[in-house]
């Protein structure tokens, strides 16, 4: 799978998830029962599966919950719906000494799938239902849905692998500085909850047509923008003295090595330009340029555009 690629949805393997459990939001219903409101599994991102797709990328998908006290004699009605036609339904029980329930559907088919748990008691008793993600990322299925999961949240990954790469450490530590978490590239269960949940993506400050970057020196973040959705967030480094803000446009390209060792530079504003080098720390550490990582400097300099705007903010 090439750079391209990137930009298509994937095939979610929600299978391959041996201990994950469902991301849907608390709700609770009227006193005719707690109806959670139909929500695409993995919220935020639709549940995808290629048609033509082997058996072997399908299977079982967990939905997990706990209602809450009192409970009596209480069981939860599961349903699972591809395409808006129902394919699979099943009545669990609820654990009289916790309050937890289960269900395993099958997955049998392509496209949307969309998850409603429906409380099946007189009373108003809210249903929580909950994530897990696995506290070590096992190469294979979980990997793979992992560095998907990662690649539909606007995280630049290059090749999607079943294992955690260069690639997953990159977009992991870009993560990880979005949503202000320790900067490093270790993976964490939080980063996978988040994405299960469809959250934790970057938020751009501006919202307009057309193509753009953004720069945000706070959380030293690059995101390349096309009307209003991130496509690719980057971890960068930018002045270790400053870098000068404001909005500016793309004005001249250099590929390969300068003198200096900036590679395939683009520059918006004298000679400030975003730009590969061989070390990209974690905190500003240039000149007052924009730093990428050198394994992504020629997709940047070919998606940039010479005339696109760039913001650069605090």
């Amino acid at each position: 799978m090439g750079e391209g690629a990137h930009r298509g949805r994937f095939a979610l393997l929600a299978a391959a998830l041996c201990a994950a459990a469902l991301a849907l939001p608390s709700a609770a219903g009227a006193a005719s029962g707690a109806d959670l409101s139909p929500q695409s599994l993995f919220a935020g991102t639709t549940l995808s599966l290629k048609k033509g797709s082997s058996p072997s990328i399908l299977g079982r998908v967990v939905l997990a919950g706990k209602i809450q006290l009192p409970w009596v004699n209480q069981s939860v009605t599961v349903t699972l719906r591809r395409d808006g036609r129902l394919v699979a339904a099943r009545n669990v029980p609820v654990n009289p000494e916790n309050g937890r329930f289960h269900a395993s559907l099958r997955l049998k088919g392509c496209c949307e799938y969309v998850a409603q748990a429906l409380h099946v008691t007189d009373s108003s008793t809210p249903l929580a239902l909950e994530v897990h993600a696995p506290r070590v990322l096992r190469s294979g299925r979980e990997a793979l849905l992992f560095n998907r999961l990662l690649q539909e949240a606007g995280y630049h990954m290059g090749d999607v692998s079943d294992h955690f790469d260069d690639s997953t450490a990159l977009a992991v530590l870009a993560m990880r500085k979005v949503n202000d978490l320790p900067r490093t590239e270790e993976y964490d269960p939080r980063l996978f909850t988040l994405l299960l949940r469809g959250r934790g993506a970057f938020e751009p400050v501006h919202d307009q047509d057309g193509r753009y970057v953004e720069v945000d020196l706070s959380r030293q973040v690059m995101a390349l923008i096309e009307d209003g959705k991130p496509t690719d967030v980057f971890h960068v480094s930018t002045g270790a003295f400053g870098t000068p803000t404001g909005t500016y446009s793309f004005y001249e390209k250099s590929p390969g090595y300068n003198q200096k060792g900036m590679y395939y530079s683009v520059y918006y504003s004298g000679n400030y330009a975003t730009h590969g080098y061989y070390t990209v720390p974690t905190y500003p550490a240039s000149h007052g340029c924009v730093r990428n990582p050198e394994v992504y400097s020629v997709f940047l300099y070919t998606w940039i555009q010479l005339g696109d705007p760039i913001y650069v903010y605090e």
